[in-house]
């Protein structure tokens, strides 16, 4: 079992790992560790770096850590954006789609779907929310409608919901994005939608290539239609092979295909336009680690090439 760190003793540890700071000071990296994360997480991305034989880092200031601490941040606050207009569309597009179908009363179809999955059932029977709990406590389970749903649904349920009407019922409430796409592209995005909402770590592995992981396998085809981000041949085979970039890559896609007309697009676009100008700002500082940079340099002409 781990040992406790103060704050003094992190910084100490830390040293004792090989880790310079040259850039920033011990004390700034000590307000850093006290003001803005936690020990934990910031040396989750000391994955990104090498060991030498007696098992210290090379080539690794703190800002290093900092700065991908920094981008960890930002690029989250980008996916929530995009997750959450993509879950936005979705549910509008399963309004708009049961509101236009007249033999449809908003109501049966769900009422099928919920004797069908006790499980999404009881999850919204037992959830408790004031911002949900005054219309599902008058409405379910007997008059709970689509609309209702809609509301107080979790994105798992809503997909699940989706999922049903496709392969039960025969309806398919997406038409812009197939319906096999639409399984393996909205499973990527419901994981980061609660990787940003949960502040996890996104890109503590980004410089390592998995070659055992396993790539979902429409995504080039698509991304061919996009000129790959503007990404080569090879260096798309290899950011297929890092998690965090091939999720991203299916994001972006996803977002391309269903949400083209959102308003939210703009505000978007302006965030991942600072986004690349930080990394910009700082990828000189990454010239000896040569995996890392390549991996921030593919980062960087995804973001602009999805501008």
């Amino acid at each position: 079992m781990k040992q406790k760190l103060s704050f003094d003793e992190q910084i100490k540890h830390l040293k004792n790992k090989g880790v310079k700071f040259e850039i920033v000071t011990e004390e700034e990296a000590l307000l850093f560790l006290q003001q803005n994360t936690y020990y934990f997480k910031l040396k989750a991305f000391t994955k990104n770096f090498m060991k030498n034989e007696g098992g210290q880092y090379c080539n690794l200031d703190f800002y290093h850590l900092e700065f991908l601490s920094r981008l960890d941040e930002k690029i989250r606050k980008i996916i929530f954006q995009i997750t959450s207009t993509i879950e936005h569309y979705i549910r509008v597009n399963v309004n708009y789609y049961f509101t236009l179908k007249t033999d449809e009363d908003g109501y049966s179809i769900l009422k099928e779907f919920l004797n069908n999955n006790e499980s999404v059932f009881e999850s919204i029977k037992n959830r408790k929310s004031p911002y949900t709990d005054f219309f599902k406590d008058k409405y379910f389970p007997n008059e709970f409608a689509i609309w209702h749903f809609l509301e107080a649904s979790t994105f798992g349920e809503l997909i699940q919901f989706i999922k049903f009407c496709k392969e039960v019922k025969n309806e398919y409430v997406l038409e812009q994005l197939e319906y096999n796409k639409f399984k393996s592209y909205l499973y990527v995005v419901k994981i980061l939608r609660n990787v940003s909402s949960h502040n996890n770590c996104y890109i503590h592995n980004i410089a390592n290539y998995d070659n055992s992981f396993k790539n979902n396998q429409d995504i080039k085809a698509n991304l061919k239609k996009y000129d790959y981000f503007g990404l080569s041949k090879n260096r798309v085979d290899r950011s297929l092979k890092i998690q965090c970039i091939h999720d991203l890559l299916i994001l972006l896609v996803a977002f391309k295909v269903l949400c083209k007309n959102s308003t939210k697009t703009e505000q978007i676009l302006e965030d991942i336009i600072k986004l690349i100008e930080y990394i910009k700002s700082n990828l000189q500082y990454f010239s000896k680690n040569n995996k890392l940079y390549s991996s921030l340099e593919n980062l960087l002409t995804i973001l602009e090439k999805s501008c």
